[in-house]
């Protein structure tokens, strides 16, 4: 739960792209230890965004991650 609040920024209960964006960015990051570009980190948003369950809402609920 600390981590969906840190990245459900408007506390919407939702994972929106923007979001989504930011958790893969602070992931990554720490992970590889580099900046990412904003064309890989955009890449890998919509890569995520665009599975057959998320295609209507573009969005994440809570308690429905994968």
């Amino acid at each position: 739960m600390k981590v969906w609040k840190q990245f459900d920024t408007d506390s919407s209960g939702y994972i929106e792209a923007e979001e989504l964006k930011q958790f893969i960015k602070t992931l990554l990051t720490k992970r590889q230890g580099t900046n990412l570009t904003e064309e890989k980190l955009t890449e890998y948003t919509n890569t995520i965004v665009s599975r057959p369950f998320l295609r209507q809402t573009r969005k994440y609920a809570k308690g429905n991650c994968v």
